[in-house]
């Protein structure tokens, strides 16, 4: 999308994450977003949860056993993850916010954002090459702030270079995928990979490689991993 100073927004898609029940939430966002930039979303119901919570001039942690609704969830991946929770305590509905350190997933529903950066368009017109220009914060913003502004930058660069890898994904790898996640790849057929999730769902994807870009393989758990991003 082009505003009207030539500004172009590139896009970033929303990616379901698969959070099962039992587990911790920032145990899982921390393996399955390692190799990740974006920024975290979530909701549902929790148990056991702990939060470090403003108390005077001070923070305390607040312990609040048993189950509670987690009303919202939101941070850059890798943390501080800042949440809302609430639950019907003796004195009637307690609403408690602050930065989560521990709770349990008992029914929760997450995503992930990638981050995205703007591009400005030189006035001589659409045919001029785009001119990048780094994220920058604004002013006052905390350190993690400056550190992930920094990370969306190199990640949005990296993948506007054009570097397209020239290998392509085979049964047994992995993909990034922008929408689906992180799935295996089962088979391929021409121009036609077939995957699978492996967060939990298991659900069978049939995609286009070639609709697809696919950027220079990393490694995941011993496997080859390719991302795979919207061709721009």
């Amino acid at each position: 999308m082009t505003s009207a100073k030539g500004v172009v927004m590139i896009e970033s898609a929303a990616c379901r994450l698969t959070v099962e029940d039992g587990s911790d939430l920032i145990d899982t966002f921390a393996k399955d977003l390692a190799a990740d930039r974006g920024w975290v979303l979530a909701s549902g119901a929790v148990e056991d949860v702990e939060l470090r919570v403003v108390a005077g001039n001070s923070t305390a942690v607040r312990v609040m056993s048993g189950w509670s609704t987690l009303v919202t969830l939101s941070g850059p991946v890798g943390g501080p993850y800042q949440a809302m929770v609430a639950r019907d305590g003796e004195r009637g509905l307690e609403v408690i916010a602050g930065r989560l350190l521990r709770a349990r997933a008992r029914g929760v529903h997450a995503a992930w954002i990638p981050f995205a950066a703007p591009v400005v368009r030189s006035v001589a017109g659409p045919s001029s090459p785009p001119e990048q220009r780094p994220v920058e914060p604004p002013g006052g913003v905390s350190g993690w702030a400056v550190a992930a502004a920094a990370a969306a930058a190199a990640e949005v660069a990296r993948e506007m270079d054009g570097q397209e890898s020239q290998e392509r994904p085979a049964a047994g790898d992995l993909v990034q995928h922008f929408k689906f996640g992180l799935c295996d790849v089962l088979k391929t057929n021409g121009d036609t990979l077939t995957i699978r999730d492996v967060k939990g769902s298991a659900h069978i994807h049939h995609i286009r490689i070639d609709l697809l870009t696919v950027l220079a393989p990393g490694e995941r758990d011993g496997k080859r991993l390719f991302k795979l991003v919207r061709k721009r």
